[in-house]
Order: C-alpha cells, then structure tokens, then sequence
C-alpha cells in the first residue's frame, strides 16, 4: 500500500537512498517475476521484510516461495525477517528447512509471548550451534 510507504517515511524515521527499494506488488506475483537464475549479484537484497500474512497458509510462506526469496532474491549473506501472528507450527518447519544450519544457514524465532513470532532468517551462518527452535504450542493465560 502506498500509504504504509507514506507514513513510514513521514513518521518512522525511513530514509530514501540508492540502496532503497520499495516494492508496491502482489508479493508472491514479484516472488514469481524473479528470474531462475536469480538477481544479479548487485540487485540482491541484504534485507527482506515479510508483513504481508494476516493468514495462514499465505503464498509467500510456502516452501517454494522461500526457496525463491532465499536463492534468487537474497545477497550471500542476507537476511530475511517474517512476521508471523498466530501459531503456525508447519509454516515455522517450513522456514526451518528451507533455513537449517546443516546447510550453512540459521534460523532464529524470537516469540513475543503473545500470538506473534518474528522469524530472522539467515542465508548463511559462518558457524555456531544450530539455531533451529521447535514450534511450541502457546501458554495459556492464567
């Protein structure tokens, strides 16, 4: 939505620049427009954002859809964040093998102690333990 652009500059401290890209899609339309070999190496992104999911299952968490994002779209050390509300246990193992540290990567779920979860995906992993977390099911209010 253009207007979530508008006020992202306007009031969230966003900043324009030449390394500034803001794409205005449908976002599994732009996913499937990449071309198979990929960005070119200076069109890569260092960040994907993904916000776009107000259910499961969404087009841009199926496992071809990160494949694509992570492959084609994602500088070698990229990082890509997914906003994930609600419980999704199938999408957060989709993630998770499409982002496993047995391959070089990591995945990261930071929980919010509500029904939300930021997943940080990393596209590769110098080294460290496997960062791989399994879905829990939410607690219960007391």
């Amino acid at each position: 939505e253009p207007e979530v652009v508008r006020l992202a500059l306007d009031h969230f401290n966003v900043k324009r620049g030449p390394n500034f890209n803001v794409t205005i899609q449908d976002g599994r339309k732009w996913v499937d427009g990449l071309p198979r070999e990929g960005l070119a190496d200076a069109r890569r992104y260092d960040i994907i954002v993904q916000d776009a999911c107000a259910g499961h299952p969404c087009s841009l968490v199926t496992a071809e859809a990160i494949a694509a994002l992570r492959d084609r779209a994602l500088s070698p050390n990229g990082v890509l964040v997914q906003n994930l509300f609600g419980v999704e246990p199938d999408v957060i193992r989709t993630f998770q093998d499409a982002f496993s540290a047995a391959q070089g990567r990591a995945l990261y779920i930071l929980d919010s102690g509500y029904s939300s979860k930021a997943l940080i995906c990393l596209r590769t992993s110098e080294s460290g333990p496997d960062a791989r977390a399994t879905p829990r099911e939410p607690e219960q209010a007391a």
